[in-house]
């Protein structure tokens, strides 16, 4: 039992190290660093910079969701199809909507020191 664990925390583990590397997570990553020491320094609450730090890592697999699957549309029709472009503007959108819900979030923590 222990051992299918260390696999899976193991596989996770390079399945993110090549998100950070390949699709540029570190940029995220960066922005969620701001945006917490900014809470911070705006003396948001510890409920507050947990909340900032949760929606952050949310964000951030979202974006690693997407990331897949753009490669898997990309394996499946390398050429432009329409069907495709669909299926990627979609992607892109759930990663937009939980972007500004971080962002807003963010704004509000440190404007109201929640």
């Amino acid at each position: 039992m222990v051992g299918r664990w260390i696999r899976h925390i193991t596989a996770g583990s390079k399945g993110l190290w090549r998100f950070m590397q390949e699709d540029h997570g570190y940029d995220f990553v960066i922005l969620l660093a701001i945006a917490m020491l900014l809470a911070w320094l705006f003396g948001a609450s510890r409920i507050g910079l947990t909340i900032v730090g949760l929606l952050g890592v949310l964000t951030l697999s979202v974006e690693a969701f997407n990331s897949a699957i753009e490669r898997i549309c990309n394996l499946v029709q390398p050429q432009s199809d329409p069907k495709i472009k669909s299926i990627k503007d979609i992607s892109a959108g759930g990663v937009l909507a939980i972007g500004f819900v971080f962002v807003l979030t963010t704004i509000c923590v440190c404007y109201w020191r929640l």
